[in-house]
């Protein structure tokens, strides 16, 4: 009972940490404020996070493991390998603008330093695992596309795909949530177009930014 309290309570402490960043911004957060917002001492928020730095941490994992679950689901949800990649670009664009504060947390912020750097690497090689994930699934529902195909793709052509579309991806979420004021609007309403353009080029057996054939092709 008291582990499952401690959890329930730290978990307390992250999400009113991420109401604090989406309303007033990440400066904001401080373990007074937010003590203060859940109506208890900054001493007790210390006795789950040691220090600001830690909670940070706690939230850029936490940040990490709903993003690879959210791809996971839409990887099992969907059989048909070319739906299925369709499937996990809408959830990284979904997860994008349903956790705005927590996307911007884990993807724009710098790495804490903290004043204990075991601790802080302790943490930061848990993230490291947690999010090699989402590359993994991608990786794995791009091969996919290719089984039973003559054609195969090499590690570094598949990467490189990877690495364009998360770019296409996450530039498209920031400018949704107002990084360039100019084209938010357009941004959001381009949302599905792009997972249109995207899915197109593996349907017709590119790989994004490559031109290589994908199993989509005929």
């Amino acid at each position: 009972m008291a582990r499952n309290a401690n959890n329930t309570m730290a978990q307390k402490i992250i999400d009113h940490a991420l109401e604090i960043i989406d309303k007033e911004g990440f400066e904001a957060l401080t373990m007074r404020h937010l003590a203060s917002r859940m109506g208890t001492s900054a001493p007790n928020i210390y006795n789950y996070y040691a220090s600001k730095d830690e909670l940070f941490c706690a939230i850029r994992i936490q940040g990490f493991e709903s993003l690879a679950l959210k791809l996971h689901q839409a990887y099992q949800l969907n059989a048909e390998p070319c739906t299925r990649v369709r499937a996990m670009l809408n959830a990284y664009l979904e997860f994008g603008a349903e956790h705005r504060s927590c996307y911007q947390t884990i993807f724009n912020r710098p790495k804490p330093i903290g004043n204990n750097p075991k601790r802080i690497a302790d943490y930061m090689e848990l993230e490291k695992r947690i999010a090699r994930k989402i590359p993994q699934l991608i990786q794995r529902a791009i091969r996919e596309l290719n089984e039973g195909r003559n054609s195969s793709f090499s590690d570094s052509e598949i990467n490189l795909s990877i690495l364009h579309i998360w770019s296409l991806l996450h530039g498209t979420v920031c400018i949704a949530h107002g990084m360039n004021p100019i084209m938010e609007d357009s941004a959001e309403m381009g949302m599905p177009t792009l997972i249109d353009k995207l899915a197109a080029d593996l349907s017709q057996g590119r790989l994004p930014a490559h031109g290589a054939r994908t199993a989509c092709s005929n």
